[in-house]
């Protein structure tokens, strides 16, 4: 509903167009806002009559002294958007004529919280007055002169439809004079309050008077919701638009904004006088009120864009730029103030303002606010204010812009300093610091930004006088893999400066073996390894046990940084193993990822495997039981077809204490009994009846006091190689072959057995053979005597070789008399050494190497060459040795079992050696008997190895979008050719072209390669592969910031030499690699640093151009000079040879140097002509001082001069209520919502 009246047709008063329109003119129209809100200094007080001013409600009247007591202190803490006022004054017209000083010094709004109400009135007065508030509907406005009026008049109903009361505090906090109003849970909008004595009641909203009541204070203020978030630039040019981005807000959209700019000195430096022609009273008309303005212009761009309501207000859109007379501003807002242009009195001062509104359905706005070229330099305020279309929600705020004709601001960064001193990654800060200089001749402020490979991690806001320094600091917190470095960048808005921080990587996951251990139980060995990870980071390991010829394998066992875990594997024991056995046991430690080996370690483990039965027991069909070295005091009986293998140096059978049974019983087809050496017993070997084909071969028999030593039940046994020997007391019967008659045929061959200690004695006898057995047996050459000049190893003798019996117990020598007799038809062949024979032994086995052949002789390190070699036996014993390969001396393999000759007999044996070093060796095969063998040369050649070493960059730092070109040498190490594809690696991945080189062996070459543009800002590995190395280092790509000029020469098509007199050309490209457009710079053109030429160039972001510099040399430029182009950002150069002119031969003196335009020089004595100087119809050049002619020939003079003002807008002032709209904007953000006319 709109107010008509409140006290009569006697004195209009404001609709709530009026109150936001013309109470808010603050800014132009100050007395509007000050003619009775203003509170006169307490001194002043007593110059206003104390006396209750007339109404025309029963029972209220209102104190003369209520505008003046009551005033909001915008000087509080809670006090928003607070601006300066200018100064008012009022001189009232009453009995005398009285001056006061009604200024507000600060005006703004409050936020939802306290809001304290300065009392001017008598202190004591407080103690009987109660506190009132009402909430202003947002469609309508209600000013301090509503409420006079309000109250002057016979109802409060007009006030009521305005106004929700809401608060009546009949005990308002008082505290030294000021009443203080919680508005913590109001909304945001316009509030009324009221100091009046007790009768002035709320009923309902609505204010009521129930008893004789006084109004003894009135005042109006304004709550927001809390301030806007306004970003703008800190200068700008005079006749640009500021863009000012606000939000985000919380405002509900669709959100309506308004900024105005006006110069404050201005503002402030003027005043207001307000003259009243009656004595204030509640029935004070605007018809007796004359404002008197020092402001008589404002000149500026005002815009509304979209429809606008806005605190009553509404509009637009349009808009409309230049001078706007303050009487034309009230003439078209007369309806709405209730003041026509004859009431004010305008001055001669221009007021440089703008203001523009918009609405968006954001909760942010970019809003671009117009400038006039004409303005006067300085500090401008902004105010901006931000409402929902209800009135119900309102955020303000204000600040200040500096404007300038020019603005001349160049942020200049240089860093002076990288604090990146062993700081690690993830555990350690890089400190930076750059200094900023303003260069530029206008103050400015800018955001300066820290940047890390790129992006921004923090940043500064640094403001500078013109030629003003100073240091910023940033600080970087690492992170892990940051290493081996990062990028930071310094940047303005103007410039920006990179360089590169080395960090350090963390030590990696490093891993130490503190202990490798065996547990060794009955039938397994544990072994463990300790492992701890003394890097600072985790990892992940593969660690693989091995013992003897089995692996175990411990995949990706993960082991945190300063952790300890122990890796353990089990492996079962061979339980066909006797005696003391020296094991082998290792350990790999392997990096899971990578596959490199880490550690590795090995140990000798000593393990006693038991006893000879226990592995027997164990072993089934077809085995071997291994014994090794040891003492076994036992008694075996071997059931299964086994083989019983002695591989120890040093191992010792006996009979267990106390047993008279055989040590060995062999009981099973097949049993092969090796390498043993049997004592102390009755019978070391019995050959079970059932016991066939089997073997006692290669056995020591200390045969004292035994009878037999062997003895032989079974068919087809084989006695081979054995020593029968009595040390100390003489044995019966070394083999017997008695007990069983009809048994087949045993042989006995290659033998050595003496019975009797002495080898002049009388007692023993070798060999024992039951007379129906003699026809299938065999013994065959053995020494039975072996005197201590045989060199047989043993001394001694038998009294009989081989007896013949019925059974055991009748022997008759069999070579009686020295003869060997016919009869029984025993099989002995001639071979058999026997005292009464002959005096010579049968020498043992002799394993001569024949012959010996290495394939291939050449190889490639690594590779597997065979050696072979013919062995023959040369002595008159049959033998089994070990044939052994030797490299250079050392032993590299050797047959697995002895290999088995008899005299005369050869063999080929073959084994295989993988090479592990490059050059010359001998190959050498050996026996026990030939340790000299044979050998043969062999070479393993290096194969090609492409060392790659001396890698350098051509530049170590870079900027974005930029390549760099990388050399080093590569050196074919190897003996061999090859060919291999040279690349170029960035952070491990390919990033060039690749180059095929071939090198002979021990050639090296020089490698160019030049990566692709690098776009990704920071610290990167750059290497040169091969196949088999790599060398490399890091490369800085740095931020070129928001512009970069780019330089590089175009070496194609610039000069390498000149001859002097003659022009040496230069062209470059200009390349603008920043992420931002940039502005124009001077690319300068220099000769051994001398500028000799400019070239301006403004290049959008990714643009680029060419430039090309000419320039004459002289005789004084022969020799080299350096020629270069520079930006603002980059320069590059050349470096170019000047030759000396030599004059044609035959010719007279020295002419001068041939010049390019001989033909068209122009000499200082002849008339420029053609085109060089403008020039009229008559010849006469053009001058400042004559007219120029228009396009239809007309002469145009210039008659303006500076100091004529530019013109003002015309009289009907087209499009006004937008500049009305804006003014009262401009109000509104100084929260001049007083509306007190």
């Amino acid at each position: 509903m709109e107010k008509d009246n409140y006290a009569g047709d006697s004195h209009p008063t404001m609709s709530k167009s009026a109150v936001t329109v013309g109470m808010t003119l603050i800014l132009i129209l100050a007395p509007l806002a000050g003619v009775v809100g203003a509170a006169p200094p307490p001194a002043q007080s007593a110059s206003v009559s104390s006396d209750d001013l007339e109404t025309g409600i029963e029972d209220l009247s209102v104190s003369e002294n209520a505008p003046f007591t009551l005033r909001a202190d915008y000087t509080s803490e809670n006090a928003n958007t607070v601006v300066d006022n200018q100064d008012v004054s009022v001189l009232v017209h009453d009995t005398t004529e009285v001056t006061l000083d009604a200024n507000y010094d600060h005006l703004g709004v409050f936020s939802q919280d306290t809001v304290p109400l300065e009392y001017h009135g008598d202190e004591s007065d407080l103690t009987d007055l109660n506190l009132i508030v009402g909430q202003v509907d947002p469609d309508e406005g209600t000013s301090v002169v509503d409420l006079l009026t309000a109250f002057g008049g016979d109802s409060l109903d007009p006030l009521n439809e305005n106004v929700d009361f809401q608060h009546e505090d009949n005990d308002p906090d008082v505290s030294d004079g000021v009443v203080t109003y919680d508005a913590s849970g109001d909304e945001a909008g316009q509030y009324v309050a009221i100091l009046a004595t007790d009768g002035l009641e709320i009923d309902g909203g609505d204010l009521t008077v129930e008893s004789e009541t006084t109004i003894a204070g009135l005042e109006s203020f304004v709550v927001q919701d809390g301030p806007s978030t306004v970003d703008h630039p800190s200068a700008a040019e005079l006749g640009d638009d500021v863009e000012f981005t606000a939000g985000p807000s919380g405002i509900d959209q669709p959100v309506q904004h308004g900024i105005v700019l006006y110069d404050e000195d201005t503002f402030l430096d003027e005043s207001t006088l307000i003259e009243i022609e009656e004595e204030i009273s509640a029935d004070i008309s605007t018809d007796n009120v004359t404002i008197h303005s020092d402001i008589g212009d404002l000149n500026g761009e005002f815009s509304v864009e979209d429809e606008l309501e806005l605190f009553g207000f509404s509009g637009g859109p349009g808009s409309e730029t230049g001078m706007v007379s303050i009487l034309d501003v009230v003439a078209a807002t007369s309806d709405q103030t209730g003041f026509d242009e004859d009431q004010v009195e305008a001055g001669s001062t221009v007021l440089d303002a703008s203001a523009t509104a918009l609405v968006v359905d954001d909760d942010s706005a970019s809003i671009d606010v117009g400038t006039l070229e004409e303005w006067e330099e300085g500090e401008y305020r902004w105010i901006h204010v931000a409402g929902n279309e209800d009135g119900d929600q309102l955020e303000t705020n204000t600040g200040t812009i500096d404007l300038y004709d020019e603005i001349d601001v160049n942020f200049d960064v240089e860093i002076t300093n990288v604090d990146d001193d062993g700081v690690v990654e993830g555990d350690g800060n890089v400190s930076v610091d750059a200094n900023i200089e303003n260069t530029g001749t206008t103050d400015g402020e800018q955001n300066v930004e820290f940047r890390v490979d790129g992006d921004v991690v923090d940043s500064e806001t640094v403001a500078l006088d013109a030629d003003e320094e100073t240091n910023v600091n940033f600080e970087y917190e690492t992170e892990v893999g940051d290493a081996p470095g990062v990028v930071v960048t310094v940047a303005s808005d103007d410039d920006s400066d990179s360089a590169s921080a080395k960090i350090l990587e963390q030590d990696p996951a490093e891993f130490d073996v503190t202990s490798y251990t065996e547990d060794v139980g009955t039938d397994e060995i544990t072994l463990t390894a300790e492992i701890a990870n003394t890097g600072d980071q985790p990892g992940t390991i593969d660690v693989q046990h091995a013992f003897n010829d089995e692996v175990d394998v411990n995949d990706s066992v993960s082991i945190d940084d300063g952790e300890t875990k122990s890796i353990s594997a089990t492996f079962g024991l061979e339980d066909t193993r006797a005696g003391n056995f020296t094991d082998s046991a290792e350990l790999e430690v392997a990096d899971s990822t990578s596959g490199e080996t880490l550690h590795t370690d090995s140990k000798s483990i000593e393990i006693d495997y038991g006893s000879i039965a226990d592995a027997v027991d164990s072993a089934t069909g077809g085995d071997t039981v291994s014994v090794g070295d040891g003492t076994f005091e036992e008694n075996v009986v071997i059931e299964e077809a086994i083989r019983v293998r002695g591989v120890g140096d040093d191992i010792t059978v006996a009979n267990e204490t106390g047993n008279e049974d055989p040590i060995f019983t062999l009981d099973s087809d097949n049993v092969v009994v090796r390498g043993l050496t049997f004592t102390d017993a009755s019978t070391a070997i019995d050959v079970a009846t059932d016991a066939n084909d089997t073997q006692i071969r290669s056995n020591d028999f200390v045969a004292d006091g035994m009878d037999p030593v062997i003895n032989v039940a079974g068919d087809g046994t084989l006695i081979r190689n054995n020593v029968v020997e009595a040390e100390s007391e003489p044995a019966e019967t070394a083999i017997d072959l008695t007990g069983e008659p009809g048994q087949d045929g045993t042989t006995i061959i290659y033998n050595t057995i003496v019975t009797d200690p002495d080898e002049d004695g009388d007692d023993g006898t070798a060999v024992a053979i039951h007379s129906e057995n003699s026809n299938e047996s065999v013994v065959q050459t053995s020494n039975f005597h072996a005197g201590s000049d045989d060199n047989l190893g043993v001394v001694g003798t038998n009294d009989i070789d081989v007896a013949l019996a019925e059974g055991p117990g009748s022997l008759s020598d069999f070579t009686a008399d020295g003869v060997y007799q016919p009869e029984g038809a025993l099989n002995i062949n001639s071979g058999i050494n026997e005292q009464n024979t002959s005096t010579e032994p049968n020498d043992p086995a002799e394993y001569v190497i024949q012959s010996v052949d290495v394939d291939p002789q050449t190889v490639l390190k690594g590779e597997t060459i065979t050696v072979s070699a013919t062995v023959e036996n040369e002595g008159d014993m049959g033998g089994e040795e070990i044939i052994t390969l030797e490299v250079d001396g050392t032993s590299v393999n050797a047959t697995e079992d002895e290999v088995e000759l008899d005299p005369g007999e050869d063999t080929t044996v073959s084994l295989e050696y993988e090479t592990t070093d490059a050059g010359d060796f001998d190959a050498a095969m050996v026996s026990e008997t030939d340790p000299d063998g044979l050998s043969t040369g062999f070479t393993v050649q290096e194969p090609a190895y492409f060392e790659v070493t001396d890698f350098e960059l051509d530049d170590d730092e870079i900027y974005k979008g930029e390549t760099a070109t990388a050399t080093a040498t590569v050196e074919n190490t190897g003996d061999l050719e090859d060919t291999q594809t040279i690349h170029l690696e960035v952070n491990g991945y390919s990033n060039a072209t690749e180059s095929d080189l071939y090198l002979a062996g021990g050639d090296s070459a020089e490698v160019e390669l030049t990566t692709e543009e690098l776009d990704d800002i920071g610290i990167h590995n750059v290497d040169i592969v091969s196949a088999d190395d790599s060398d490399g280092g890091t490369l800085a790509v740095l931020d070129p910031g928001d512009s970069f000029y780019r330089v590089s020469i175009d070496e194609g098509a610039t000069d390498d030499s000149v001859t002097e007199g003659n022009d040496l050309t230069v062209e470059a490209t200009i390349t603008n690699i920043g992420d931002d457009d940039g502005d124009e710079q001077t690319i300068e053109f220099l000769i051994d640093g001398t500028q000799k030429d400019t070239e301006s160039v403004k290049l959008d972001e990714g643009a680029s151009t060419g430039v090309t510099f000419t320039y004459e040399t002289s005789g004084s430029d022969v020799g080299s000079l350096t020629a270069t182009v520079a930006s603002d950002d980059d320069d590059d150069s050349k470096s170019i040879t000047v030759d000396e002119y030599t004059p044609p031969s035959g010719g007279g003196g020295s002419p001068a140097p041939p010049s390019d335009d001989d033909d068209d020089d122009v000499t200082d004595d002849e008339p420029v002509t053609d085109d060089d100087v403008p020039v009229t119809d008559d010849d006469e050049p053009v001058t400042d001082d004559e007219p120029v002619e228009t396009d239809d020939d007309a002469p145009v003079t210039d008659d303006s001069t500076d100091d004529e003002p530019p013109e003002t807008a015309d009289d009907t002032i087209p499009g006004f209520g937008v500049t009305a709209m804006l003014v009262a904007l401009l109000s509104i953000a100084l929260i001049a919502i007083r509306q007190l006319n």
